[in-house]
């Protein structure tokens, strides 16, 4: 009596089978890596230039600072002359009136300058960790940085905190260069309505 064979056929079929899906699902998973990489490399991209971008925002507003100490200088200089002068001949003024005018332009212009030095000031902020600190980071979880996706995303996070606590400080100076402004506008103002003053009393 003859006995049958197992037909090997099947077996091959499902054996190709199910080496297309590991291919494939292979693929996919390299497709999800390959997108996680380049979403992560993009968001670190633009948080670098963002970070950029506010490290030049804090060295203008710095800039402008220094260059309202400039101009009180030039100012204070000028108004003492000016003011020399007034109390040698104060009329049709009185020195007395002269004294409480100069004195209230005298503080304006100080407050002016004391705010423009604050605006100067660096501030503790959000900095790098230390070449030691990151080594031992990067030993204490070295699985982390293994593939691109994750190294992009660690970039991303510290160019974020980075961003973050400078734009907080250089929002800080703004206010301060405005009060710097603001004050040697005032000082000016004053100074011109005492001009006027005196024009109207000898007219």
């Amino acid at each position: 009596m003859a006995v049958k064979e197992n037909n090997p056929v099947v077996d091959d079929k499902t054996d190709v089978v199910d080496s297309d899906d590991n291919e494939e699902g292979v693929a996919e998973n390299d497709d999800d890596s390959n997108a996680y990489v380049d979403i992560f490399t993009f968001a670190k991209d633009y948080a670098k230039e963002s970070y950029d971008d506010e490290q030049r925002r804090a060295e203008s507003i710095i800039s402008h600072a220094h260059a309202m100490q400039t101009v009180f200088a030039v100012v204070t200089a000028a108004l003492f002359i000016i003011a020399q002068i007034s109390f040698d001949y104060p009329e049709p003024l009185t020195r007395t009136y002269l004294f409480v005018i100069y004195s209230i332009i005298g503080f304006v212009l100080l407050l002016s300058l004391f705010a423009a030095t604050v605006a100067q000031n660096r501030k503790k902020q959000t900095k790098r960790s230390k070449l030691k600190d990151f080594y031992d980071d990067l030993n204490r979880d070295i699985d982390f940085f293994r593939t691109d996706s994750q190294r992009a995303k660690y970039q991303f996070e510290l160019y974020k905190d980075l961003h973050e606590s400078l734009e907080n400080n250089n929002n800080n100076r703004i206010i301060w260069v405005k009060i710097s402004m603001y004050s040697f506008y005032a000082a000016l103002g004053i100074c011109v309505l005492l001009y006027f003053q005196t024009i109207l009393k000898i007219i």
